[in-house]
């Protein structure tokens, strides 16, 4: 053992029971009313609202125990003045739910922000390289280097919103779902009133199933990658107009090949941008093309790559690298859209069908109580 570690826990069983062979640290918070756990601000409906001060000191109690060390909750209450255990304890864990979603949904905001940024400054770079090799301007040098800081600012900042802004909130979160293994409630003589095992109760959350998270990764992804192709393939046409006069007097077959490509690369280019919001909208829950619109972008995805295919047999194959990159994170962006946006639909199928048995066992049950009080 570290010596860190073993001073740790040397100090830790000053004050808690410490098992050191099952790695858990029970941790006995003393309170001598029930409310004060309770924000009396809110009025309680069903559950009782609990108070955030209560719950950031118990996160910081749960911060001291060292990691790979898991913690025994117990809330001991000497006075419960009438308010139920039961629903108490529902209450502590509606809460953490609460701070679940608000996570998920402050992370999405975020990633979003994060994508926007990433597809702007890339375009950026595909533009200024596209500029350098067509030599769209006249100085260069300087131009050149406007863009590319310009560029670089942008994806620098994608990177600061995506990875170097925490969320205190995400990591108290973090903390209570990897260190607390159990919360029970005791009253002031030590007699257990209820009890939970939080790990069962943690993967009930949604957005914690596994498949949720892959059909989120892979349309937050999906997007930002159709986003940047869009940008690239729009370049890629709009650079190839200026040749089309000069091809148009020599070769009316070249002329003819290269307006079909121009065309094309300006058609993919705006399909992508708007699948590409799709796939944002999808990931975020919300926004213009995130319901309907989506049965109406799977088969426009697939029309894409149908197209793609047809612009590399025009081509003549994939002359380049950056072509062959561009018609690659087309491809792929395209099936990702296809394949996440189908996960979505299931999902939200196998949900609502879950909602509605739900419904359909309490509303049969309500009817056979109802019975028996008739009877």
């Amino acid at each position: 053992m570290r010596r860190e570690l073993h001073k740790e826990l040397e100090l830790l069983n000053r004050y808690y029971d410490v098992d050191e062979e099952n790695k858990l640290v029970t941790i006995p918070l003393k309170y001598e009313k029930a409310t004060e756990l309770i924000d009396l601000n809110v009025e309680a409906k069903n559950n009782y609202p609990i108070s955030d001060p209560a719950m950031v000191s118990i996160v910081e109690k749960i911060s001291t125990i060292p990691p790979g060390y898991q913690v025994k909750l117990n809330l001991i209450i000497n006075d419960y003045e009438g308010y139920d255990e039961n629903i108490l304890l529902e209450s502590l864990n509606d809460f953490l739910e609460f701070n679940h979603y608000s996570i998920i949904r402050e992370k999405k905001f975020f990633f979003i922000q994060a994508i926007i940024l990433l597809a702007i400054g890339i375009s950026i770079l595909v533009f200024n390289v596209s500029a350098k090799a067509n030599e769209l301007f006249v100085d260069t040098s300087v131009l050149n280097e406007v863009f590319d800081i310009i560029a670089w600012v942008f994806v620098w900042q994608a990177t600061t919103v995506a990875f170097l802004t925490p969320s205190e909130f995400d990591v108290n979160s973090k903390r209570f779902k990897l260190r607390v293994k159990s919360i029970s409630l005791y009253d002031k003589d030590r007699k257990l009133l209820a009890h939970e095992e939080t790990f069962e109760k943690f993967k009930e959350w949604v957005g914690n199933r596994a498949k949720e998270k892959i059909s989120r990764i892979i349309l937050l992804l999906t997007g930002g990658a159709l986003l940047i192709s869009g940008a690239m393939r729009l370049v890629a046409g709009l650079s190839i107009i200026p040749s089309l006069i000069t091809v148009s007097t020599v070769d009316t077959e070249a002329f003819l090949i290269s307006l079909i490509l121009v065309v094309l690369f300006i058609s993919v280019a705006i399909l992508e941008g708007l699948i590409g919001i799709s796939a944002l909208s999808i990931y975020n829950g919300r926004g213009p093309l995130s319901n309907k619109a989506r049965y109406v972008f799977i088969p426009i995805a697939a029309l894409i790559i149908s197209l793609e295919i047809v612009n590399i047999i025009l081509s003549g194959g994939l002359g380049n690298l950056r072509e062959t990159v561009s018609t690659a994170i087309s491809i792929l962006s395209a099936l990702g859209y296809i394949v996440g946006t189908a996960l979505s639909i299931a999902l939200e199928v196998k949900n609502n069908k879950t909602e509605k048995n739900n419904k359909d066992t309490m509303w049969t049950e309500s009817c056979q109580v109802d019975s028996g009080l008739k009877k």
